[in-house]
């Protein structure tokens, strides 16, 4: 299938490679958090196929309408449109099928979205004053936030701007494991951290680890700030909600990193047992 193809002609091949049943995987994102799991090609009827796969991305593809799906016989991929969904059966009738551009649902790196509004507070090397600005999600390696476009000062969110981003996380759990020795093996982290790294109030359980041996160690950080360095990669104007979204890598200390990576683990579990909840509830009748 060449570059050049027209739409229909593209519609026609994907429907002839689904038609073959190959082992494909769905993408959806919720609260930021990439959802992909495989699914099987149970029916292709005319230009709709019927797809089965389980209940996350059930829901997903429920509160978006859509998904994207990844196949290794077709070049790019797959942007579709959902038709109709049986919650019980976790079959969903898709249709419109089109390529869609590199990098859309490619998302490889995990970003969470809080549960509550946190506020962040920027520093730009290029303005004088610090500005408050809305978090809209977190990864290992990046962040993004929300500046209401009457704040918004271009020159000092330049693609490359360097930047000072101070973050006040609710809590966070860090777990690190003990051999029967008594030494920490600093899994989960606790063992890098100095005094200084538990910025917030610290609260300490011990626990043994089922047949290991080992013990369990939790530091339960109450609000820890993160005070984060960071350059501006890309800038995004939200006109209808009149505010701009600014994406940075950031280039988080050892201990920050430590913090960070709990949070984002603790997030993904939440949002799992959210999606999980709203089967539940949507799908109840």
């Amino acid at each position: 299938m060449t570059e050049s193809a027209s739409p229909d002609d593209t519609q026609q091949f994907i429907l002839q490679v689904l038609a073959q049943k190959p082992r494909i995987r769905l993408q959806n994102l919720y609260k930021g958090m990439p959802i992909s799991n495989e699914a099987e090609v149970t029916e292709v009827d005319g230009e709709t196929v019927l797809v089965k796969s389980n209940r996350y991305q059930v829901v997903c593809m429920y509160l978006d309408h859509e998904t994207f799906l990844q196949c290794l016989e077709l070049p790019h991929i797959v942007h579709c449109r959902v038709l109709q969904l049986n919650p019980t059966s976790m079959e969903v009738r898709i249709a419109h099928f089109e390529y869609v551009k590199k990098g859309i649902g490619e998302r490889r790196q995990v970003r969470v979205e809080a549960t509550d509004a946190i506020n962040s507070v920027i520093q730009s090397k290029n303005a004088s004053g610090v500005m408050k600005a809305e978090l809209a999600d977190l990864s290992p390696s990046g962040v993004a936030i929300y500046v209401p476009r009457k704040a918004f000062l271009s020159d000092a969110f330049q693609v490359g701007a360097e930047m000072t981003v101070t973050l006040t996380l609710p809590m966070v759990n860090i777990l690190s494991y003990s051999n029967p020795s008594g030494a920490s093996s600093g899994e989960g982290g606790i063992a890098r951290f100095g005094r200084d790294a538990l910025r917030g109030n610290a609260v300490t359980s011990m626990g043994d680890v089922a047949g290991s041996g080992r013990k369990a160690q939790t530091v339960q950080l109450d609000k820890p700030e993160l005070k984060l360095r960071a350059v501006v990669m890309n800038v995004r104007m939200e006109t209808l909600l009149n505010r701009v979204r600014v994406g940075m890598r950031i280039y988080p200390t050892v201990s920050d990193q430590v913090i960070l990576s709990n949070f984002i683990s603790q997030r993904q579990g939440e949002i799992i047992r959210e999606v999980r909840d709203l089967h539940s509830v949507l799908f109840k009748f």
